[in-house]
């Protein structure tokens, strides 16, 4: 239950395809006993596998390039997976400066980030919808700190304008989860 104070508004369109997402696959598993399966909605992504199918291999989209070229390739068995950015929900206004639609609620005006995508890695779709948007508001600067304290559980990779990843996760799992990624900088779980 949420209460919200006149003149509040609150508006869930950030999360609720991650929340969908958690929900289809719950649903297809335990309803409808499906053994392994792929739940993708616009880039929230909730998997499970069985023995016959036992790891899924996603790929991730370089920010930096035209459209269909990867960067790397996430690979799990069960879990949920969330890529946010900026660099392809974006305008130029009439004055000549640039916009993109995530919105820090600190300004109520487009995230002045360095951070063009995030991709999250974890249990929970919702969760790492959560996770990616917030990175990408935040900014390099103030992630690690913000994931230290409210995430432990996840792998986040994130590229920024300069062209530098960033790896906040388990760094002893990252060559088996995150092929094809070397990022420049890496931070454990703490």
């Amino acid at each position: 239950m949420v209460h919200l104070d006149p003149g509040a508004e609150l508006d869930l369109g950030g999360i609720v395809k991650g929340w969908a997402v958690e929900r289809i696959a719950d649903w297809l598993q335990r309803t409808l006993h499906i053994p392994a399966g792929l739940i993708n909605a616009g880039g929230d992504i909730q998997v499970w596998g069985s023995p016959d199918h036992s790891q899924w291999t996603l790929q991730v989209a370089d920010p930096l390039q035209n459209q269909g070229a990867m960067s790397g390739a996430i690979r799990l068995q069960r879990g949920a997976v969330a890529t946010s950015g900026i660099s392809r929900r974006q305008w130029q206004n009439t004055d000549g400066s640039f916009a993109h639609h995530l919105i820090d609620p600190r300004t109520m005006e487009p995230a002045d980030t360095d951070v063009l995508q995030c991709t999250v890695m974890g249990q929970h779709a919702s969760q790492c919808e959560i996770i990616a948007k917030t990175v990408c508001i935040l900014g390099s600067a103030e992630a690690v700190g913000w994931l230290n304290r409210h995430y432990d559980r996840h792998d986040v990779l994130w590229m920024t304008r300069d062209g530098s990843n960033y790896f906040r996760g388990n760094t002893d799992t990252l060559a088996e989860h995150w092929s094809g990624f070397d990022p420049d900088h890496r931070f454990s779980l703490i």
